[in-house]
């Protein structure tokens, strides 16, 4: 017999009174704590945090007002990809950057 496995929810950005969404407690603090030794992650880490598909991911950070923030060319830390090269995540700046914009990763949010 299975045993049930409680999950605590933190809730996060709140508009209106409203919840946006939800994140569990563990990957809230995956977010928030220090990187061990090397904060450079790859776009299956970004997935893993944001809870969206690789191609989700990419279509919301290929928008111009969210790429023109992230974008390393503009002191952000993301790396996008050129086509020859891999997507690239400065591990705690884009972990802030998701904790702090909730709205563009929830279904529906852009």
């Amino acid at each position: 017999m299975l045993e049930a496995k409680q999950i605590e929810f933190e809730a996060i950005a709140e508009k209106d009174n409203k919840v946006l969404g939800w994140i569990s407690k563990d990957t809230l603090h995956e977010l928030q704590s220090e990187p061990e030794a090397d904060p450079i992650e790859d776009l299956k880490w970004a997935t893993r945090i944001t809870k969206v598909s690789g191609k989700t991911l990419k279509k919301i950070l290929d928008q111009p007002f969210i790429q023109k923030q992230l974008d390393m060319k503009n002191g952000g830390c993301v790396y996008y990809s050129d086509g020859h090269s891999h997507w690239k995540f400065i591990a705690p700046e884009f972990g802030k950057f998701v904790i702090d914009h909730p709205q563009y990763f929830i279904k529906g949010g852009i």
